[in-house]
C-alpha cells in the first residue's frame, strides 16, 4: 500500500502545484504584455492609474509566485526529509505522551509561520509600503506579528489540549465529538471575535450622530436589518485598503474604516454599506459558515479514516500511528487532494459578491453610486484591469471591475 500511496500523492501534489503556480505565471505574463486601459474601461480609468495597477499586479504576483514555490519546497521537505519523524521521536523522549501532541503541533505551526515571515515582510515592505498601502515600520511589523502569535498561543494551546482530550476519550466516535468542538469554536469565534478581540488590534468607535448615521440606519431599516451598532475602525493613519464589513454572527455590527469615510462621498458610502447589507439580506454569512462547517466535517472524516491507516505513517517515516502525526500529515497532504475545490469556492464567492451588488442597487434605487464607489475603490486598491480569465476562475473571490460594472448596469435596466 505504501508503494501505491506515494505515487498517487505525488501525482496529485504535482497537479496541484502545476495548476496553482501555472495560473500565477499566466496572470503575470498577461499583466506584463497588456498595457494601458482596456477598451471597455476607456474614460472610466485614468491611464496612469491603470499602469500603476499593472505594476502592482506584477509586484504582488512575484511575491505570490515565490511564496508558492517556497511552500511547495517546504511541504516536500517536511514530508520526505525525515524531519517530522525525528522531531516526533525527540519530543517523545523529552515531553512524553501527555504534552507531545500539543508541543508537536504548536512547534510545527510556529516553524511554518517563521518560514513565511520573509515573504510577509517582502509583501509588506517591498509591495504594500512601496505602493502606499501601509506605513508600518519594521518594528511595528514585528510587534504586530509577535502580538498575533501570542494571541494565537493563548487561544490555541488550551484548544489543542481540548482536541487531544476529545480524540483520546471520545471512543470510536471521537471524530464526531471533535466536529462538535470545532463547530462550537467556529461559531463562538464568529460571535466573540469582532466584539472582544478585533478591537484590541484596531480600536472601534461608534459612528457619531449625524446625517450620515441617520441615512445608514434608514438604509438598514429598508433592508430589514438592525445592526448591533455602526462603528468606525480607527486605522490610526497606518494606511491600508478602505473597507466596510458586517462582523458578528447573531446580530452583526457594521464596521466602516475611517479611510472609507474619508475617501467616499455619502452616496457612494451608502452604496457600499448597501452591498454589505445585501450579503446579510441574502443570508451569505450563515451560508459561508455552513460551507466552512461542511468542509471541517469532510476533513474530519478523512482524518478518521487516515488515523489508523498504517501505510500513511510508514510512507513518511513514522514508526506508527499517533494522533498528532495524523493531524499533521492530513493537514499537509490535504491540499494535494482538495485543490480542485478552490475554483469552486472562488466561483461561489464571486456569485455572492455579484448578488450583493444587485441587492445594493435595489436598496439604493440607482446604479450610479455603487458604480462610482467601485471605480473609486478599484483606484485606491490598484485593482488589476487586465486579470487573466484563468486567474479569475481559479483565485479571485470578487468579479473583475468591468464585469461588476456591467452587471450593475444590467440590474438597473431590469428594475
Amino acid at each position: 500500500m505504501q508503494a501505491t500511496f506515494l505515487p498517487v500523492f505525488l501525482g496529485f501534489f504535482a497537479a496541484e502545484q502545476t495548476a496553482d503556480l501555472g495560473v500565477l505565471l499566466v496572470n503575470l505574463w498577461h499583466a506584463h504584455r497588456c498595457r494601458g486601459v482596456p477598451d471597455d474601461l476607456q474614460g472610466l480609468v485614468e491611464p496612469e492609474v491603470a499602469e500603476r495597477a499593472r505594476a502592482y499586479a506584477l509586484a504582488s504576483g512575484r511575491v505570490a509566485l515565490a511564496r508558492g514555490l517556497a511552500s511547495a519546497a517546504a511541504t516536500l521537505g517536511l514530508l520526505f526529509s525525515g524531519l517530522l519523524p525525528w522531531f516526533d521521536r525527540r519530543l517523545d523522549a523529552v515531553a512524553g505522551q501527555q504534552h507531545e501532541f500539543v508541543l508537536f503541533l504548536s512547534l510545527l505551526t510556529a516553524g511554518l509561520a517563521l518560514l513565511d515571515l520573509p515573504f510577509a515582510a517582502w509583501r509588506t515592505f517591498g509591495v504594500e509600503r512601496a505602493f502606499g498601502f501601509t506605513r508600518v515600520t519594521p518594528r511595528r511589523f514585528l510587534a504586530g506579528r509577535l502580538r498575533a502569535g501570542l494571541v494565537l498561543t493563548a487561544l490555541g494551546v488550551p484548544f489543542l489540549y481540548a482536541v487531544q482530550a476529545v480524540m483520546a476519550l471520545g471512543g470510536p466516535s471521537w471524530w464526531l465529538w471533535l466536529f462538535g468542538l470545532l463547530a462550537g469554536a467556529q461559531i463562538g469565534l464568529a460571535w466573540v471575535w469582532p466584539v472582544l478581540v478585533a478591537p484590541r488590534f484596531a480600536p472601534q468607535q461608534p459612528l457619531p450622530p449625524s446625517l450620515l448615521r441617520s441615512r445608514l440606519e434608514a438604509l438598514a431599516t429598508r433592508a430589514g436589518f438592525r445592526p448591533e451598532g455602526i462603528f468606525v475602525v480607527m486605522t490610526g493613519g497606518r494606511g491600508g485598503l478602505p473597507n466596510a464589513a458586517l462582523a458578528g454572527l447573531f446580530r452583526p455590527r457594521l464596521l466602516l474604516d475611517d479611510a472609507l469615510l474619508t475617501r467616499l462621498g455619502p452616496d457612494a458610502l451608502e452604496a457600499v454599506v448597501a452591498h454589505e447589507l445585501g450579503h446579510h439580506r441574502l443570508r451569505h454569512l450563515p451560508i459561508r459558515l455552513a460551507v466552512s462547517l461542511a468542509g471541517t466535517f469532510l476533513l474530519l472524516v478523512v482524518l478518521w479514516l487516515a488515523s489508523g491507516w498504517a501505510p500513511l505513517y510508514s510512507a513518511f517515516g513514522f514508526s506508527g500511528p499517533s494522533a498528532h502525526a495524523a493531524l499533521a500529515l492530513v493537514s499537509i497532504c490535504a491540499g494535494a487532494f482538495g485543490f480542485w475545490l478552490q475554483p469552486l469556492q472562488a466561483w461561489l464567492a464571486r456569485r455572492q459578491e455579484a448578488a450583493a451588488d444587485a441587492e445594493a442597487v435595489r436598496l439604493t434605487g440607482a446604479p450610479e453610486p455603487l458604480a462610482a464607489a467601485l471605480l473609486d475603490l478599484a483606484e485606491d486598491t490598484l485593482q488589476n484591469p487586465w486579470p487573466h480569465p484563468w486567474y479569475v476562475a481559479w483565485r479571485l473571490t470578487h468579479p473583475p471591475l468591468l464585469e461588476r460594472l456591467l452587471a450593475v448596469a444590467h440590474v438597473a435596466v431590469e428594475r
